[in-house]
């Protein structure tokens, strides 16, 4: 099947234009069958294309069996210590990892939270009592404590992605502290007849 969505860009050297005052554009298609559909058409100035973000809507799915949605998936775990935890993703696309921690007891350190590789890490440094909750969303980027916005002084780093397949990741407390984590994510599957 043919490639639905595809960008196409030309340019129009300095030299050749004059003052614009109005500009008609024309799509023309020639020699083919099927249908062609237009989303988009941009003009700008400069030497550089804009980096453009396919949209996800177009493309993505949530995941379905027998024709209905999946609910979004959720993982606990608990954590004393350091531990490797493994998020089993069977969508086809990368989704957010969308996460809380609730705290067991006064937290002595940090603690962080990274991919398996640490190529991406979110650690929170700020000091967590028995039965404080941090969570963060990954979509909207926020982190809260205990229902609150957190103070930014508090945590650095960056949201987690889950990738689809078994994604790891490694949560790492400080000596002996703990807290129950639950993960969670939503399954998307890229629509049919859609390459990138």
């Amino acid at each position: 099947m043919a490639n639905r969505y595809m960008r196409y860009l030309g340019r129009i050297e300095k030299s050749a234009v004059k003052r614009i005052s109005r500009l008609i554009v024309k799509l023309v298609a020639r020699d083919f069958e099927g249908v062609v559909k237009t989303t988009d058409i941009q003009v700008q100035d400069g030497k550089l294309l804009t980096g453009w973000v396919p949209a996800s809507q177009d493309m993505l799915e949530r995941r379905r069996t027998n024709g209905v949605i999946e609910p979004p998936k959720h993982f606990n775990a608990l954590v004393r210590g350091s531990a490797i935890v493994l998020i089993p993703n069977r969508g086809s696309a990368t989704t957010g990892l969308d996460w809380e921690a609730s705290i067991q007891k006064n937290t002595t350190g940090f603690f962080t939270l990274s991919s398996y590789y640490e190529t991406r890490t979110f650690k929170y440094t700020g000091t967590l009592a028995r039965g404080d909750e941090v969570e963060v969303n990954a979509a909207s980027h926020i982190v809260l404590k205990n229902g609150q916005p957190a103070n930014s002084a508090e945590y650095v780093g960056a949201q987690m992605t889950c990738p689809a397949g078994d994604a790891r990741y490694r949560v790492t407390m400080n000596e002996r502290d703990a807290a129950r984590f639950v993960f969670r994510i939503t399954e998307w599957d890229v629509k049919e007849g859609v390459t990138w």
